[in-house]
């Protein structure tokens, strides 16, 4: 991916496995991680979005060696995910412990949605006896367990890239997990009333013809998740019942809804959820943005109602969508903040809940906290020195080099037998994605370059097959008189695209310099009135203004186009 402004300034490195895409990302924890996310929606952020050309060189593989790529790339992204999961709940010891400490609330996942009640005559689900005698036992055992459980410390977790952790006897997941199925098997047993403020109502955002028919689907669905749940609490295991909870929650809202006749969806964001400042709902940005999650909630619904069965996918998909589109709705005049996550939203929103009362063991709390969070710190330094990132020996780029590298043990016949070459990411400037990308070319089993032009490029020559191309370039050559380009709060400040001419780039850059100089310096007297926005556009716009005048380009706009991100969405051709 060619360079632009914001991340990835210097140009990105990613390896497509079918409708996946890997790549490396440095994330605010000072972890490099590896990411994996679906094609089209990448290809959106990075070709259209920001404006980026994409070089493309498809590997030359037998059906083997493609699967033991992708099988290994997969592996080696779910062994990351586990232990940036047992980051998570060692820190969660540490403000548990805290919690116990102080007698105060800690935050429990899952729980946000219900109120439980004791209502013996109108349950919601109608157990057998042998129901109810498995369900009550499970319930015993379950209060039991809680009551006993102590701190354990944990020492000498080894992380390396190859293995996999499997479970750890961690505290702070061992009392969410209880509490999640407590919760769970109490609303089976008597009753929990929905807690309202934890749900969104999503009637207004749909046709009544999908309503009608999400209904009709839920009450074909709800017998199928019943029996489901049943089967759940006869198969209950000591950890990781999350999906006890989950299932019980669908049950519930699905009753409500067709009890109701309205569509009743949980709110999915919780407290870790990132808060989005909008300063401008008319920004061309914001505008499109909301279109395109439109289309997404869109999506979200026509996969929904493919099918009559019950899909774990489905529902997650049809929530995550619901969630997105009416958070981003909901922005008016009076609210100038939304929330937003980057992961997969599911059912998340905690409660507050005070340890002691359900945990016996408030022994050496001192010393257990201490040893919390130095087990948090170890592992934490561990995982950075295991993921480090380097701007020039560790980066997006080389780093694919070094796991491919070691998939074959680093050895030269075995990268040969495999990919047709071997490939050294710490010699030659292979950090530098172009760079690499002729090396690739050179050394690899690949086929011929292809580019896949950015959006504004592409939406170039479509002007160009029904005006005077000439007319075209010079009309979309800057940013005052182009009709594909509208300026956003995403851009610095600049004049015209050099990013498509090579001859002409010093000049055109050493306006763009001017111009970003001249927003410096009326940023520097309306400091006190914008929070310093004119003169940080200022400063970005001469900053990246400079490497122009030497014919390099970086900076490449930003464009949203809420038809674009359908069409990429909707494409049935991943390649």
């Amino acid at each position: 991916m060619d360079a632009n402004t914001g991340q990835s300034s210097g140009g990105h490195t990613g390896l497509k496995i079918g409708q996946y895409i890997y790549h490396f990302q440095y994330f605010d924890d000072k972890i490099f991680h590896i990411v994996r996310e679906n094609w089209n929606e990448f290809k959106y952020i990075y070709n259209s979005l920001d404006n980026r050309n994409i070089i493309k060189r498809e590997f030359l593989l037998n059906n083997d060696n493609y699967e033991k790529i992708r099988s290994y790339l997969n592996e080696f992204y779910l062994i990351q995910q586990k232990q940036l999961e047992i980051l998570g709940y060692l820190k969660k010891d540490i403000l548990f412990l805290e919690g116990l400490k102080s007698n105060s609330s800690v935050n429990i996942t899952g729980l946000g949605y219900f109120n439980p009640i004791i209502d013996s005559k109108n349950k919601l689900f109608n157990l057998s006896p042998s129901e109810s005698k498995i369900a009550n036992t499970q319930l015993r055992v379950n209060n039991s367990s809680i009551s006993e459980l102590t701190y354990k410390e944990i020492n000498n977790i080894k992380l390396s890239k190859i293995d996999y952790i499997f479970s750890q006897d961690i505290f702070s997941q061992n009392i969410e997990d209880l509490l999640q199925t407590r919760m769970a098997l109490f609303c089976i047993l008597n009753k929990c009333e929905l807690e309202e403020s934890s749900f969104i109502k999503i009637d207004s955002y749909i046709t009544s013809k999908d309503k009608n028919k999400i209904l009709s689907k839920w009450k074909v669905v709800l017998p199928i998740l019943y029996q489901s749940i049943i089967n759940q609490i006869k198969n209950i295991k000591e950890k990781s019942n999350k999906n006890l909870l989950i299932s019980v929650l669908r049950y519930y809202y699905i009753k409500k809804s067709i009890e109701t006749n309205s569509i009743y969806i949980p709110d999915c964001y919780n407290y870790n959820s990132n808060i989005i400042e909008n300063e401008n709902a008319e920004d061309i940005i914001f505008v499109e943005f909301k279109k395109s999650i439109m289309i997404l909630f869109k999506k979200g619904i026509e996969n929904y109602l493919k099918n009559d069965f019950y899909s774990e996918e489905d529902f997650t998909y049809l929530e995550d969508s619901s969630n997105r589109m009416l958070e981003i709705s909901s922005i008016q005049s009076t609210k100038n903040q939304f929330r937003i996550n980057y992961n997969i939203l599911y059912p998340s929103k905690e409660k507050n809940i005070i340890l002691d009362e359900y945990l016996n063991s408030t022994d050496n709390l001192s010393k257990n906290l201490k040893s919390a969070k130095l087990n948090y710190e170890n592992f934490y330094n561990k995982m950075k020195i295991l993921y480090p990132f380097d701007l020039i020996r560790e980066n997006c780029t080389t780093e694919l080099f070094t796991t491919l590298n070691r998939l074959t043990n680093n050895n030269q016949k075995e990268s040969i037998d495999l990919l047709g070459g071997f490939i050294n990411s710490k010699n030659n400037f292979t950090f530098i994605p172009f760079v690499a990308d002729f090396k690739v070319g050179s050394y690899y089993k690949t086929k011929t370059k292809e580019q896949i032009d950015s959006y504004r490029l592409r939406s170039k020559s479509q002007l160009k097959n029904h005006h005077f191309p000439f007319w075209i370039d010079l009309k979309e050559s800057n940013t005052i008189t182009s009709s594909i380009y509208k300026f956003n709060s995403n851009d610095s400040f600049f004049i015209f695209f050099t990013d498509d001419t090579i001859i002409l780039r010093p000049i055109l850059g050493s306006v763009n310099l001017i111009g970003g100089l001249g927003q410096l310096t009326l940023g520097i007297f309306t400091l006190p009135f914008d929070n310093g926005k004119n003169f940080k556009r200022g400063v970005e716009g001469s900053l990246f203004s400079l490497p122009e005048l030497f014919f390099f380009n970086i900076r490449k706009g930003s464009f949203i186009n809420s038809k674009e991100y359908e069409n990429i969405f909707y494409e049935e051709n991943n390649n």
